[in-house]
């Protein structure tokens, strides 16, 4: 397990983190963890993502520009990145 970034507010007892995990698989994930008034853990959400072909840091660039045109998506300055790369599974 390595750990990315990590969040802990005091006041909200709350605190998130973002990580990777190889085993039989290779998993990037977040996860966002409330601590109750008797110490326990309250709440607890985790989201993750199987990825055995890319690296965190690859992951966190995106594709590449050429990429774009690969997959067919128009890569015009002005439009929102993220609109367009949320079509792309990847």
């Amino acid at each position: 397990m390595t750990w990315h970034t990590a969040f802990w507010d005091d006041d909200a007892a709350t605190g998130v983190v973002e990580y990777s995990y190889e085993g039989h698989h290779r998993y990037h994930g977040a996860a966002i963890v409330r601590i109750g008034a008797d110490d326990r853990i309250a709440r607890w959400r985790e989201w993750q993502h199987l990825d055995d072909v890319m690296a965190w840091d690859a992951r966190l660039r995106g594709p590449a520009d050429s990429e774009h045109h690969e997959a067919g998506l128009a890569f015009d300055q002005g439009a929102d990145r993220r609109a367009l790369l949320g079509r792309r599974r990847w």
